[in-house]
């Protein structure tokens, strides 16, 4: 069933006879590990449905395998076995091999991991990383000042999407989790025989439990559900990952490259679930998750940090806090912290600067105390902590489409009076873009932008521009906008999806690529800055593809350092779901963003007749596409009965509604 399985995954294998992956060669490694899952798996599905679903699943996988090397009678053979099974033996067998991939992937994402701290172990230079940056930069001439300069104003904002959903729960995904961390411990090779037997009892444990789980959820998630599972990303995954970077980030340069963004509670279109109420809801679930996260790394800090000022001094202000005398007398700095993390728990901070004077208060007094090295170690890793997420976490973008602004304004008044509402009890950060689905005049925007005064909210209003047609009128559109309401900064939102099925994915991408390049000159004239955000997905048809390539494959002065893309639902596992994968993921994104603040220093240019090509390809691309998609009657009744389409939609994964209503 997998490249990397050489036999049957229910065949056993003996533990001690089993070589250590790290001893060997790297695709040995992973062979081993999706070995050992095949294996697992072949006992618990013997265990829970017997011998037959066993030997089932291997004539399947054994007569699918010579039918893909062309053997016509193994393909009939495999037709006539799956005729033969009743629907409900149909389903099982497709659970079983559907959790044996989940398996191979999630050994496939450790085996990335692996590799990468191998290459770093042998002192080698990571492919897409912030060093492999920052190397070509100086080997293109950028001398350190000119590096830090640019480097200053990179920002990177990740935006978080319920859509196109996750469809696996939130408990499918910790259980991934828990495999791939039993996977990384039995890397250790000090592991005895018996360490590694519970180790594999423990995998059949999480395996077991994974075939008793139902993959498909029996009722509609709530949006409330969804933005419990984005919050979940954060707190394992990104919590840990994102100020990991940002301290190999600040080891050679300025500032704090990243930051995060959530649409989940705030995106209003298309989904009737959403509203004002969800809108507080992720707001307040968010500051909620961050203040205890917060909380605990400060209550790891106190419970560590035993300074006495009986051996060194301290500031006199660090221990002047409002608590009891008696409490921790000698130890200011336990005394600041536990104040701290009280004041977190009554929510007494309105704004994350004001959480950042305390830890000024803290940081000075080590510096000037002897405690430098305790002021770089726990207290800036909190920093950086805060410096990423701030009180918020993810900074909620609402979304509303131009007609509701345009025909039920009050519904939008209702939203950003909520919005105007939670910044002034949370702080302007909270929520700070407001995105105009299907922008087509400026007054869109400008009746957007005055909703947004009338509510009192402090909000950027960011066209969307989603049709073939409405990409070639970007500039148009936003020369009107800065004629009419001049402006610093400007920020465009470009669709992938929409202009995909408006007009094919390659005319989409070339349009989008011209649409920023058009944009770009008309920023640069204008003297604006400006950012361009991206709506794209996973799959090709949302703009998917490597982030890394991506980004550098921009036109010149598109991105200059400032990048904003929306990681989708479909996505944010598969990239973050694993830290380790998120913090290559991350790093990937902020390398090549960098890349980009030097433009034409290394990222090089289209050949001179590239252009006349891809117009060419894109003409007939688009000429094919909406003759058939667009023009052929027959085109939509095949579509629905030669795809699942029909099916998908019954299926109960995601909040919105199949379609716009």
């Amino acid at each position: 069933m997998h490249s990397t399985t050489p036999r049957p995954f229910g065949q056993s294998v003996r533990v001690s006879s089993r070589p250590h992956p790290s001893d060997q060669p790297a695709d040995v490694a992973l062979r081993a590990n999706v070995r050992l899952l095949g294996d697992v798996l072949g006992r618990i599905l013997v265990e829970q449905e017997g011998e037959e679903l066993l030997e089932l699943e291997e004539r399947i996988r054994f007569q699918a395998r010579l039918g893909r090397s062309g053997d016509v009678g193994a393909m009939r053979a495999l037709g006539e076995t799956i005729a033969a099974l009743s629907v409900e033996r149909q389903a099982t067998v497709l659970r079983a091999f559907t959790l044996y991939f989940h398996l191979a992937n999630i050994a496939e994402q450790h085996h990335r991991i692996r590799r990468r701290r191998e290459v770093e172990r042998d002192g080698g230079t990571l492919r897409e990383s912030l060093g492999e940056a920052i190397d070509s930069l100086t080997r293109a001439g950028v001398d350190p000042d000119e590096l830090r300069s640019a480097a200053a104003s990179v920002a990177v904002e990740l935006v978080l999407t319920a859509h196109p959903t996750e469809a696996l729960p939130r408990t499918i995904l910790e259980k991934h989790r828990r495999i791939a961390g039993l996977l990384d411990t039995l890397d250790d090779p000090r592991l005895t025989p018996t360490e590694r037997t519970r180790i594999e009892t423990a995998i059949a444990e999480e395996v077991t439990i994974l075939w008793q789980t139902d993959e498909v959820r029996s009722e509609r998630p709530r949006v409330v559900d969804e933005i419990r599972q984005g919050l979940w990303f954060l707190e394992e995954s990104l919590w840990d990952a994102a100020p990991a970077l940002v301290a190999d980030w600040r080891v050679d340069l300025p500032g704090t490259p990243l930051r995060f963004g959530s649409w989940i509670g705030g995106d209003l279109d298309g989904n009737p679930n959403a509203g004002p109420e969800t809108v507080r809801e992720a707001v307040e679930r968010g500051r909620e998750l961050v203040r205890t996260l917060l909380r605990r790394e400060i209550r790891a800090l106190a419970a560590s940090w035993g300074m006495s000022s009986t051996l060194v001094e301290a500031e006199p202000d660090v221990g002047e806090v409002q608590l009891p005398p008696e409490r921790n007398p000698t130890e200011p700095y336990r005394r600041r912290l536990t104040h701290i993390w009280e004041r977190l728990g009554e929510d007494g901070y309105a704004a994350a600067d004001d959480l950042r004077h305390d830890l000024d208060v803290l940081e000075r007094s080590l510096r000037a105390h002897r405690g430098t090295r305790i002021a770089d170690g726990g207290l800036a890793s909190l920093r950086r902590r805060l410096d990423v997420f701030g009180l918020h976490g993810a900074s909620l973008d609402l979304r509303l489409h131009a007609r509701t602004l345009a025909e039920r304004p009050d519904e939008a008044r209702a939203v950003l009076q909520e919005a105007a509402r939670l910044q002034r009890a949370y702080g302007v950060a909270c929520i700070d873009t407001l995105i105009v689905s299907m922008t087509r005049t400026v007054e869109d925007v400008l009746q957007a932008e005055a909703l947004v005064a009338e509510a009192g909210a402090a909000v950027a209003v960011v066209p969307l521009l989603e049709t073939i047609d409405d990409l070639r009128g970007a500039a148009d559109l936003c020369g009107a906008l800065l004629e009419r309401s001049p402006r610093e900064r400007l920020e465009v939102m470009v669709g992938y999806s929409d202009s995909g099925k408006d007009g094919g994915v390659v005319t989409a991408q070339w349009e989008i690529f011209r649409a920023q390049e058009a944009l770009a000159w008309l920023a640069g004239e204008a003297g604006v800055e400006l950012t361009v955000f991206h709506g794209r997905g996973g799959s090709a048809g949302r703009g998917g593809g490597p982030t890394y390539s991506a980004i550098l494959a921009q036109p010149p002065h598109a991105v200059d350092g400032r990048l904003k893309l929306t990681e989708q639902g479909e996505t944010i596992a598969f990239k973050y779901g694993l830290p380790g994968l998120a913090r290559r993921n991350l790093e990937a994104a902020v390398s090549a963003t960098l890349l980009t603040a030097l433009p034409n220093r290394v990222v090089q240019e289209a050949p001179a007749d590239a252009r006349e090509a891809i117009e060419a390809v894109s003409q007939a691309a688009h000429a094919q596409f909406r003759g058939t998609v667009w023009d052929d009657p027959d085109f939509v009744p095949f579509f629905r009965s030669f795809t699942p389409l029909d099916e998908l939609s019954l299926l109960e994964i995601g909040s919105r509604p199949v379609s716009r209503p």
